[in-house]
C-alpha cells in the first residue's frame, strides 16, 4: 500500500486584468468630484468630444461645456423646435443634430455654422449617428418608423429602410455598412446598408430605448426595466443573459471598453455598473432625478449623467496634486471651527467661527466658495462634530444649496448622512434642522433605502 500523500496546492498567478468586485467598485467610487449644470428641459443626450476636453448636452438647445470646469463654452440655438440628439463625428469637427423638427442638421462646431440639412423624415427624429469609419454618411432613426441614410458631401439620400412598426429610438453601428436599430415595436433589427434590407430581427419584448455593441460579437438592449445581452455568433442569434436589477424603465446604456463594464441608467434614479464577464452588478449610484442619458469619457476620468429635471451631473476623479511639506505642516495647525448659533438673530451670517481643533474649516470654506456643496458636507461629516455639521446644513439652506449637497451621493454617502441624522434627530437644539434634512434625504433616496441591509439599517 502506498503511503498517503497530500494533494499539492497549485499556485494560480494573479493578474491585474482580473479584479474583485470591491476593487472595481472602488474605481467608480473615486469619481467623487461632482459639478452640476442646469439646463431647461430634459437632457435627452450627452456625449464627450472624441478630441477636445468638452462634452455636448442636448436639451432645449445644443450646449457645449468644459469637461474640467463645467463652464459653458458655446451654445447652438438655431432650432425652430427642440433638438433631441446631438452627436460628434469622430474627428470632433462636425456635429449632427436631430429633433422635433424632422430635419437632420450638420454643424461645423468651431463656427456653429449649419453646413447641411437633410430632409425626408415626416416626424420627430430621435437618434442620429455618423458612420464610424470615414464619417461621410449619417444614419437617422425617426418616429415615422424608418431608418434613413444620407451622404454628407453631396447631401443625397442613400436609402430608406422600412421594417419597424413603431418609433425608432436607438442606432448602433457594427461596421460602416452594418447597423442595429431598436424601436418601440419591441424589436431590434440588423441592417445591411448595401443590400438595403433587414437581415435579422431580435425580440426584446419591451419598447427598446438604447443599444450598445461590444466585442466578442455581442449587443446589449435596454427596454422596460430589463437589459438583455445577445450573442450574435452563428446563423441564429441567442439571448445570453437578462439583467433585471432596475425597478423602472432603463433609458440609457454605455459601454466601458477598458473595464469591460456596462453602465445602465434608469427612471428609478439609479446608475448601475455591470461586469460583462460575470454579469455581476457591482456598483450602484443614486441620483436626485430620473436618468435620461449618460456618457463616460474614453480616459475613464469623467462621467456625465443627464436627468429629466434638466440637471447634468459631471463626476470626475480628484485631480492629482503634489502635497508639499509646507502644506502638510499647515494642515496640522489649529483652524477655525464652525458653530451653529440660532439664538443670535442679529448675526448676519449663520456661521460663527472660533479658534478650535476640529474639521479643517478653511477646506470647507474653499468648497463653499467654489459651490462644491457636496464636498463641503463630506468634509464636516468626516470630522464628526455635530455643531459643525448642523451649522453647515443651515448655511447650505441659506444658499439654496441643501438639495445640491444631498444629491448625487453614493450608497456610503447616503448611509453616512442618515446615520448622523438618526443620532441627532432627538436632540432639541438640532431637531428643527435635522428633521428638515431628513425629509429631503428621504425624498431624494426613497428608492434606495432598503435595497440592502446597510441602507435599511441607516433608515
Amino acid at each position: 500500500m502506498h503511503p498517503y500523500r497530500k494533494m499539492p496546492q497549485v499556485r494560480i498567478p494573479t493578474s491585474s486584468r482580473f479584479k474583485t468586485s470591491n476593487q472595481e467598485a472602488k474605481e467608480w467610487k473615486d469619481l467623487k468630484y461632482t459639478k452640476y449644470v442646469k439646463t431647461y428641459g430634459a437632457v435627452s443626450h450627452i456625449e464627450f468630444s472624441p478630441i477636445e476636453n468638452e462634452f455636448v448636452v442636448t436639451s432645449s438647445s445644443i450646449s457645449f461645456y468644459s469637461s474640467s470646469t463645467s463652464d459653458k463654452i458655446k451654445e447652438i440655438s438655431k432650432f425652430r423646435k427642440s433638438p433631441y440628439y446631438g452627436t460628434y463625428r469622430k474627428d470632433g469637427k462636425l456635429l449632427a443634430v436631430g429633433g422635433e423638427d424632422p430635419v437632420v442638421k450638420v454643424f461645423e462646431i468651431d463656427t456653429s455654422t449649419a453646413l447641411r440639412e437633410f430632409r425626408g423624415h415626416t416626424a420627430p427624429i430621435r437618434v442620429v449617428r455618423f458612420s464610424p469609419s470615414d464619417g461621410t454618411k449619417i444614419v437617422s432613426g425617426c418616429d415615422d418608423k424608418t431608418v434613413r441614410t444620407w451622404e454628407i458631401n453631396t447631401g443625397d439620400p442613400l436609402s430608406i429602410l422600412h421594417g419597424h412598426e413603431d418609433s425608432v429610438r436607438a442606432l448602433v453601428p457594427v461596421s460602416g455598412d452594418t447597423w442595429f436599430s431598436g424601436g418601440y415595436d419591441h424589436t431590434i433589427k440588423l441592417w445591411d446598408l448595401r443590400a438595403k434590407q433587414c437581415v435579422r430581427t431580435f425580440h426584446h419584448n419591451e419598447p427598446v430605448e438604447s443599444l450598445v455593441f461590444f466585442p466578442e460579437n455581442r449587443i446589449a438592449s435596454a427596454g422596460g426595466s430589463i437589459i438583455k445581452i445577445w450573442d450574435l455568433g452563428g446563423s441564429s442569434s441567442k439571448e445570453m443573459k437578462t439583467i433585471t436589477n432596475h425597478q423602472k424603465t432603463v433609458t440609457s446604456l454605455v459601454y466601458d471598453s477598458q473595464g469591460n463594464n456596462l453602465l445602465s441608467g434608469s427612471l428609478d434614479h439609479l446608475l448601475k455598473v455591470h461586469n460583462l464577464s460575470t454579469y455581476e452588478t457591482f456598483y450602484t449610484q443614486p441620483y436626485s432625478d430620473p436618468i435620461i442619458s449618460m456618457a463616460f469619457s474614453q480616459d475613464r476620468e469623467k462621467l456625465a449623467v443627464g436627468m429629466s429635471s434638466g440637471s447634468v451631473s459631471l463626476r470626475r476623479r480628484y485631480p492629482s496634486e503634489k502635497i508639499t511639506t509646507t502644506r502638510k505642516m499647515m494642515e496640522h495647525k489649529k483652524e477655525k471651527e464652525m458653530l451653529y448659533t440660532p439664538e443670535d438673530p442679529e448675526n448676519e451670517s449663520i456661521l460663527e467661527f472660533r479658534q478650535e481643533r476640529g474639521v479643517r474649516v478653511k477646506t470647507v470654506e474653499r468648497h463653499l466658495q467654489r459651490f462644491e456643496y457636496r464636498l463641503a458636507l463630506a468634509e464636516v461629516l468626516r470630522g464628526g462634530n455635530v455643531q459643525q455639521t448642523v451649522s453647515l446644513f443651515a448655511e447650505l439652506e441659506h444658499r439654496d444649496g441643501l438639495v445640491i449637497a444631498l444629491s448625487g451621493q453614493d450608497i456610503d454617502g447616503v448611509c453616512n448622512i442618515a446615520t448622523f441624522l438618526n443620532a441627532n434627530i432627538s436632540k432639541p437644539a438640532y431637531a428643527p434642522m435635522v428633521v428638515k434634512v431628513a425629509n429631503l434625504l428621504i425624498d431624494l433616496y426613497h428608492d434606495v433605502f432598503g435595497l440592502d441591509k446597510k441602507t435599511g439599517h441607516s433608515l
